[in-house]
């Protein structure tokens, strides 16, 4: 057996798009399909029910996800012991993906805090955009997954294989250089030219909250730049080339600094949950130690992450 198989039919399980999954696996779909039957006869039954759209996993394949995910976490584990790391007691190291913003304008922050809290000695950060980190995190190469999430647009994670913590309020907001002379975003059917802005990919999570902002607006928008990383959007904002969405936290400094403002009221901005993720099954101590006390803060708060820090 191919143990990237394993990786494949996680992937899956999570995302239930043979497209979709096989995107996150770096993989062409052919391929990834026929990775797939490959597990199915390796194990002598049918994992997927392919007549369903979304796809679902027969009650052989839903009795598997566990299995799949207790052996890679047991491979990882003897590969740490094997190449000198062990974990002795399961408190260690944890690991985490998170998008660049959060990683850093928040994650130093945190971990003042959450190092004590999980007893943990060190950790091991991984940052990316949103839709990358998720795909690290569902084949299982980060133990706790920290990420933007919105009710219309979800990052799909089953709750039944994930534990989820809900740990506070972000603001999505429309800013632009202090010194540019774009005073307000232009709508459409004004007479003056569409406003410059730089933007995330609209494959992105981010993208798609932008995209619904400007749609809900009937907003002229001219795209000057794209960008995954919301620090190259506040980077381009700052040198004036145009009005970028950035998480509030992402933008504080540089408002702070008077390089930034708001381009935009309450009715350009748009409320993100920062939610945890881990897995339920096969978790470290520290991990769940950790999970415990995000569980037992209150969250929520106006662009702040209440009792964390």
């Amino acid at each position: 057996m191919d143990f990237r198989w394993l990786h494949d039919f996680l992937a899956l399980a999570d995302i239930r798009n043979f497209r979709l999954a096989a995107e996150r696996r770096n993989s062409s779909q052919p391929a990834f399909s026929r990775r797939i039957q490959s597990l199915e006869a390796w194990l002598g039954t049918s994992l997927i029910d392919r007549s369903a759209h979304p796809v679902r996993l027969t009650d052989a394949g839903e009795r598997f996800v566990d299995a799949a995910d207790a052996i890679i976490r047991q491979v990882m584990v003897a590969r740490g012991a094997l190449s000198g790391t062990p974990s002795d007691d399961g408190r260690a190291m944890i690991s985490f993906s998170l998008p660049h913003s959060l990683a850093l304008a928040r994650f130093p922050q945190w971990w003042t805090v959450w190092s004590v809290a999980s007893g943990a000695r060190s950790c091991r950060v991984v940052s990316g955009s949103i839709n990358e980190m998720r795909a690290h995190h569902v084949t299982r190469r980060s133990d706790i997954l920290i990420s933007f999430d919105h009710a219309d647009h979800p990052l799909h994670l089953d709750p039944a294989h994930y534990r989820q913590v809900d740990l506070g309020l972000e603001w999505l907001r429309p800013y632009v250089s202090s010194r540019s002379n774009e005073r307000h975003l232009v709508l459409a059917g004004k007479a003056r030219g569409p406003s410059a802005l730089v933007r995330y990919p609209s494959c992105s999570f981010l993208g798609r909250l932008v995209d619904a902002i400007l749609a809900a607006r009937q907003a002229r928008m001219q795209t000057i730049c794209e960008a995954d990383a919301a620090e190259v959007l506040l980077r381009m904002a700052v040198a004036g080339h145009g009005i970028a969405w950035l998480p509030e936290s992402t933008a504080a400094d540089a408002v702070a600094a008077g390089r930034l403002r708001l381009a935009g009221d309450e009715t350009w901005s748009m409320p993100m949950r920062i939610v945890a993720y881990s897995p339920r099954a096969l978790v470290s101590p520290a991990v769940t130690t950790l999970m415990d006390f995000l569980a037992d803060r209150p969250s929520g708060g106006h662009g702040q992450v209440a009792a964390l820090v």
